[in-house]
């Protein structure tokens, strides 16, 4: 999971474009 949420793309504060946490649910389902 944190190798993927590290491909996500950030923005100039380091924050996830993407609903990171949401991703992560629909993967551990």
């Amino acid at each position: 999971v944190v190798a993927k949420l590290e491909t996500l793309d950030t923005d100039p504060m380091d924050r996830p474009l993407e609903p990171a946490v949401i991703l992560s649910v629909d993967v551990a389902e």
